[in-house]
């Protein structure tokens, strides 16, 4: 993800030195981060700075370790600390596996700063893995995809279009829900499972329109023009999905501009996005299997 245009705040590069340096004080990066998140909750760099935290932090404690940092921390300050709730939430979700804490968590933030994209990020999670919470879920994923678009968003939303969401529920959904960006991009990829490529080129192209920064989308275009072996506009959408880091949609994009280079007999165009697919993947089974038939025709 590109950073080039955010403007560092003063508290948050006071953060992330605060933290580069290991000062004494082993909270003193929290209380840098919960400042920069009040100024602004939205700002790309905080909200980056505050994984690469979370990541350091796992990296040099224990998990037990860490948690119990964050647990004193929090309690100190009586839980009014929004960014260490959410980076509680994060580490309750993917490395401890707890759901129900990384709910409740994340919605304890929430109170503090509903803005919050990192929150709202696991609670869109968490809630779209069930059927019975995925209207919630799919609401908070597309407000999160609004507040900031390249910081995994994405990457949750190309697994939900992977897990064959049956479409009568993605219907109801998006009849209550009718401008979800998120939720329109993901019935795009049920229509296209179910082969009704009009229907999924609507939703594609509607999706776009309300959120141009939505790499599934262009994904699932850049597919539907390969169905339709118009080569073309299939590598134009791929190409304005690679405009976004967003690893598994541009796996999907990266397989598809092999298959045009494939039908357009220039097979070493074709292996290196294959490479470029093992650099995200490297047990990526349709890459695998792509690349023994590109391997065996030259």
């Amino acid at each position: 993800m590109s950073l080039a245009n955010t403007t560092l705040t003063v508290s948050s590069r006071s953060a992330f030195s605060t933290y580069q340096a290991s000062t004494s004080d082993p909270f003193q990066p929290l209380s840098d981060f919960e400042t920069a998140f009040r100024n602004n909750p939205e700002c790309r760099t905080t909200i980056q700075s505050i994984y690469i935290y979370a990541d350091k932090l796992l990296k040099e404690k224990p998990l037990p370790k860490a948690v119990e940092h964050l647990h004193v921390f929090s309690t100190i300050h009586r839980n009014n600390c929004p960014v260490t709730l959410a980076i509680l939430a994060h580490i309750y979700l993917y490395k401890c596996e707890d759901s129900q804490k990384a709910l409740d968590y994340a919605s304890q933030s929430l109170k503090l700063i509903p803005n919050n994209y990192p929150a709202i990020l696991i609670r869109g999670q968490v809630l779209s893995h069930s059927h019975k919470t995925l209207d919630n879920g799919l609401k908070d994923l597309n407000k999160a995809a609004t507040l900031n678009p390249c910081v995994g968003i994405f990457e949750i939303c190309t697994a939900l279009s992977n897990t064959k969401i049956p479409l009568e529920t993605i219907n109801a959904i998006v009849k209550k829900d009718p401008d979800n960006s998120v939720a329109l991009a993901i019935r795009g990829h049920v229509h296209l499972r179910n082969q009704t490529l009009g229907d999924s080129q609507n939703d594609l192209n509607k999706s776009i329109k309300l959120n141009p920064n939505n790499p599934i989308a262009y994904a699932g275009l850049a597919y539907l023009e390969l169905y339709v072996d118009d080569y073309a506009e299939a590598l134009s959408y791929a190409a304005q999905n690679l405009e976004f880091e967003d690893p598994s949609s541009n796996v999907m994009a990266r397989l598809i501009r092999s298959h045009v280079y494939r039908q357009q007999d220039d097979l070493n165009l074709a292996l290196q996005e294959l490479e470029e697919v093992f650099k995200i993947d490297p047990e990526n089974e349709q890459a695998l299997m792509l690349k023994e038939e590109l391997l065996k025709a030259k």
